[in-house]
């Protein structure tokens, strides 16, 4: 393990040059070309195959000796934001930055990758790479099954992990929840109000989309609660409001958009029905009508709780159990769980960042920083744990 660690450490600066290359010219959504041609480049210079799929990338390693096959996956796509920071490697594309840390997790696979090629040898089955696009549309993952990034091989377990800024947690710690969700579902969801625009000075002579809006927005808080126990994770959030475009007239319509994050598929579908039934009789109320769209859904992430407990006490020989912690289920999401959903699967964090060491400013924030020296213990965690594996089930 120290030597698979202290290779990896040897292997930093470039890390630090494939991390930094992606980025300095980020890509948002599902079309990556210039990512997904860097990323292939780089795996061909180590030896392998790598193949486009579902606007990806899969390489696949196969070892010295039979055995299963595990997957590793990294998403590859920025942000639709700026960088405020003024790093020597700052985003050149204005209106999107690498905010989530998706650059490091490519660097990190990479390095993977190239640590598991210098050990084939040594590897009792094979290893897929899946680098993903669209993880923050929640496209990416869906995409690449449907491509079939899980067959030819089909892998046997699969394993992510993402990276943790802005808490309290020590720096190169990694995190896992060993029981229970690791992240919640997400549903998208839109609300259009249609009414009867008129002069602000009469309104009597409308429908006032925009009181509806609001009252409908008071209303959906009331599910998490009155109708849903304090005990399950319910947060139902609107996270833009679009009506009218002068301050004198009510307009005809208008709309808002939101995210639901429960962690009980039961739970999920509720929740879903309460915000159309809401919707529905509110507008009714004041003679309004409402249309309410849900899209592209994801549901929790789930870790495995055999496959959980086994990869982390691989990741204690790495990182030592002083830098391990159990994670308490978070709201935010993640597309990997569809993977999860078909094949055994487990998800880490692990910390880039802190509140003493980059300030309080997490994920999605532009502000945020992450401490390129805790990519080895990524790149390692990522290769110790898919040989271990492999190795520990070669004769089941």
């Amino acid at each position: 393990m120290e030597s698979l660690l202290k290779r990896a450490e040897e292997l930093s600066g470039e890390m630090s040059r494939w991390r930094r290359d992606i980025h300095s010219y980020p890509e948002v959504g599902m079309e990556l070309p210039m990512t997904v041609k860097y990323v292939t480049r780089a795996l061909s210079d180590m030896g392998y195959e790598p193949e486009e799929c579902g606007g990806g990338v899969v390489a696949v390693l196969r070892g010295a000796h039979e055995g299963k096959t595990i997957l590793l996956r990294a998403d590859m796509d920025a942000l639709p934001m700026d960088e405020v920071n003024e790093l020597s490697f700052k985003s050149t594309r204005s209106g999107m930055s690498h905010a989530c840390g998706h650059d490091i997790h490519s660097a990190m696979l990479l390095g993977a990758a190239k640590l598991l090629m210098e050990n084939r040898e040594n590897v009792c089955g094979s290893v897929k790479f899946m680098f993903q696009p669209g993880e923050e549309t929640f496209r990416g993952a869906a995409s690449m099954i449907e491509a079939g990034v899980l067959k030819k091989p089909s892998p046997d377990a699969a394993l992510a992990m993402h990276v943790l800024a802005g808490d309290n947690h020590k720096i190169g710690s990694v995190w896992c929840a060993l029981a229970g969700p690791a992240k919640a579902s997400s549903d998208v969801f839109s609300i259009t109000v249609f009414g009867s625009g008129t002069h602000g000075s009469t309104p009597e002579r409308g429908i006032d989309v925009i009181n509806v809006l609001c009252r409908i927005h008071d209303a959906l808080q009331v599910i998490n609660s009155r109708e849903v126990s304090t005990l399950e994770t319910v947060v139902v959030t609107i996270g833009c409001i679009h009506a009218g475009t002068v301050g004198n007239i009510l307009p005809n319509e208008g709309s808002m958009s939101g995210t639901i994050r429960t962690s009980r598929r039961d739970i999920r579908e509720f929740v879903k029905t309460r915000v159309s039934e809401i919707s529905a009789g509110i507008a009714a109320t004041f003679g309004a009508t409402v249309n309410v769209e849900y899209e592209l859904g994801v549901p929790a992430a789930v870790n495995d709780k055999e496959l959980a407990s086994e990869m982390f006490s691989y990741v204690r020989e790495i990182v030592g159990e002083e830098n391990t912690g159990i994670m308490n289920p978070i709201t935010a999401s993640e597309d990997f769980s569809l993977i999860m959903s078909k094949i055994p699967g487990v998800y880490f964090d692990i910390c880039f960042n802190n509140i003493e060491g980059c300030g309080p400013y997490g994920c999605h924030s532009p502000y945020v920083l992450f401490q390129e020296s805790v990519m080895p213990t990524g790149a390692a965690c990522y290769a110790h744990c898919a040989m271990r594996w492999l190795n520990a089930h070669a004769a089941k």
